[in-house]
């Protein structure tokens, strides 16, 4: 599981990246680089440095000193290559020369700085050798030449040149006495630097590192996100789930977002409700979770015990493509499979599927969600399955409450319905089956008379059995 396969197939991840509020060249490099972690140790680890820059973040006694540590990191530039090639022996020019003494006195300030907000997780070595090298003349500004200071013989030289008519041939020799001169000051530099070169590599990667913690920590507490408690084993549970990207969309239609609360144990679980009961939502609600607890994030929930797994695996209709000439049927079976077969390996996993079989005919549908809940039941997997299909059985099921009972004329549009929709998920049974469908077409003006064809027909079914 890397970050480009979640970004790529969760719903909502990439978009809460981009919420990270990363200010150097290095930051966004690590983020880029930001491993998926499968050990609870090592995500609580992460969890316990934005737990630290979190508290400094909403300190209302540290803006100074953030702002300071926001200006520099906004001027820090990654120089990766400029490292590699001085660690390999080359002889930098003055560029980047220019870029080591930058990035030295930087560390340097960040170093006094995170001290100073009391941020143990970033370290950050001493670079006043690499300093003293490119700033003989201790003025601390960030810029490079070859400065008189490095060498008498090169000043004389220098003084001498400029008495001189520039055109004349004495002038000529002159200059390119002073270009050898400048050409072994940039060699005996690179060579007296190229013992410092991992020392730099690694506070530049502190740079970055102490950007993300603090995007992270503004991230957590500007979205009302909390930390999760981590395990390598058992059940995932929320209180208060709810979906970031989903949310700020009702928002703009002036809708609340209704968080929910769920737990998923090993086994399967099932999930009715009526369309546009939010079961979709929920799925892609436990995904964005799951990423963003193994990606060392806080996750959108009042509460949250996560259980690590090696791998999310979903099916949600929104993976099909039209390029590789499958249906939509075989592009979910295809899905579908995959997570049919990891859960035979027993290998700790995530599975998401939303309806499954929806798109062939209703009773071979019902019979391959019924054959998957009963599959999915035997394993260790923690597996969520919707599906507003009748009589199907799993040791968990979970129902949307759905539309109140109670609720007034005057609904007209999807946002009138979901002003009404209870998303809260509560026990259910087998025969436990949602049956709105035909109120919500009622209520948002479909013909009344396929409603009462319908409703005619439902009512012989039901008849006959």
């Amino acid at each position: 599981m890397t970050l480009k396969e979640l970004t790529d197939n969760i719903s909502g991840f990439r978009l809460m990246l981009d919420r990270l509020e990363i200010l150097s060249g290095p930051g966004r490099r690590l983020l880029r680089e930001m491993p998926v972690m499968d050990s609870a140790g090592d995500i609580s680890k992460e969890l316990d440095a934005v737990e630290e820059a979190a508290g400094i973040t909403s300190d209302p006694s540290m803006s100074s000193l953030l702002d300071k540590t926001g200006h520099i990191l906004m001027c820090l530039n990654d120089i990766p290559s400029t490292l590699r090639r001085l660690k390999a022996g080359d002889i930098l020019d003055d560029i980047e020369l220019f870029e080591i003494k930058t990035l030295a006195l930087q560390s340097d300030s960040l170093r006094r700085l995170a001290s100073e907000i009391g941020l143990k997780a970033v370290d950050f070595n001493p670079t006043d050798q690499v300093i003293g090298l490119l700033d003989p003349e201790n003025t601390r500004v960030p810029h490079f030449f070859i400065y008189d200071a490095y060498s008498e013989e090169l000043a004389l030289l220098r003084r001498r040149l400029k008495s001189l008519p520039p055109d004349s041939e004495e002038a000529a020799l002159l200059f390119l006495e002073c270009t050898k001169a400048e050409d072994d000051i940039r060699a005996r530099l690179s060579k007296a630097l190229r013992p410092h070169a991992d020392l730099l590599s690694l506070n530049l990667d502190s740079a970055g590192r102490l950007d993300l913690l603090l995007a992270k920590a503004r991230l957590a507490t500007q979205g009302g996100l909390c930390r999760p408690t981590v395990s390598d084993s058992g059940a995932t549970s929320y209180t208060g789930l709810f979906n970031p990207v989903v949310a700020d969309g009702l928002a703009k239609k002036g809708l609340v977002f209704q968080p929910v609360d769920i737990t998923v144990e090993p086994g399967a679980t099932l999930i009715t409700g009526a369309n546009m009961g939010g079961k979709s939502v929920a799925l892609k609600s436990l995904a964005l979770a799951q990423a963003m607890t193994q990606t060392g994030m806080y996750v959108p929930a009042s509460g949250a015990r996560v259980a690590v797994v090696e791998d999310i695996i979903t099916s949600m209709g929104d993976t099909q493509s039209e390029l590789s000439g499958l249906s939509s049927f075989g592009a979910e079976m295809l899905a579908i499979d995959r997570a049919v077969r990891a859960a035979e390996t027993g290998k700790r996993l995530l599975i998401l599927i939303d309806e499954p079989a929806r798109t062939t005919n209703p009773d071979e549908g019902r019979a391959i969600a019924a054959a998957l809940l009963e599959h999915f039941d035997n394993t260790q997997a923690l597996t969520v399955v919707t599906s507003h299909y009748s009589g199907l059985h799993a040791s968990r099921h979970l129902r949307v409450k759905g539309l109140a009972r109670d609720i007034s004329d005057g609904i007209h549009t999807p946002s009138d319905i979901s002003r009404h929709m209870d998303y809260t998920l509560e026990s259910a049974d087998g025969r436990d089956i949602p049956h709105d469908a035909l109120r919500i077409a009622t209520m948002l003006g479909f013909d009344s008379r396929i409603i009462e064809r319908a409703a005619q027909t439902l009512e012989n079914k039901q008849s006959q059995l």
